[in-house]
């Protein structure tokens, strides 16, 4: 629509007895062109880390599939202990954090800290996992009582193994507006076993 109106002003121009306004409202136009531009460019730049993604998960997904996953992974947070039965993965690990301000306030007895359990399940196909995140933290109240927060946090993930089976690629709430990316690594003195 713009660019019309913009040749729309650029035919005006030709005209010997313009309107006196042409010149302006086609310098607006062009600076509009540029700020949708700009617009366009910023959108496509955060779009381009889950396009990757997804690009790389479809090439995960028909891969002859994952070797031994049974070992331990180091996340973002903790090391996970993690197994596969059938086509089913589950990776789990715990972390210790301080409670919320909040919480503390509320419970003037309470721990200093809070153990958060990781619990990563979900379906592996191919070199890929589709699956959910949960963290739990068991000592905040539970969220029927509490209006800021819960005492859970489950998500959607997908994660993509590495051809070496170093590491997995996640991608954490891949359906909101700014999903999360991190990996989780095998220790260095890890052995992979990769079935053939």
């Amino acid at each position: 629509m713009i660019s019309e109106a913009k040749a729309e002003c650029e035919n005006a121009l030709e005209i010997e007895d313009r309107h006196p306004n042409v010149g302006k409202a086609l310098a607006e136009l062009d600076e509009k062109l540029k700020d949708e531009d700009k617009r366009e460019g910023e959108v496509l730049e955060r779009a381009r880390p889950k396009s990757e993604f997804y690009r790389e998960l479809g090439k995960a997904f028909t891969a002859a599939g994952p070797g031994d996953l049974k070992e331990g992974w180091d996340g973002p947070s903790c090391t996970l202990a993690s197994t596969i039965i059938g086509d089913k993965f589950h990776a789990s690990g715990s972390f210790e954090r301080p409670p919320n301000l909040l919480f503390n306030l509320s419970y003037p007895g309470a721990k200093k800290v809070e153990q958060v359990k990781v619990e990563y399940s979900g379906t592996v196909v191919g070199n890929a996992i589709t699956g959910h995140i949960e963290r739990t933290y068991p000592e905040s109240p539970s969220a029927a009582s509490t209006v800021l927060g819960g005492s859970e946090d489950k998500k959607r993930v997908l994660m993509i193994l590495s051809e070496d089976s170093r590491e997995f690629r996640v991608m954490e709430d891949p359906s909101g507006n700014f999903p999360s990316f991190y990996t989780l690594k095998r220790p260095d003195d890890q052995p992979v076993n990769v079935e053939s």
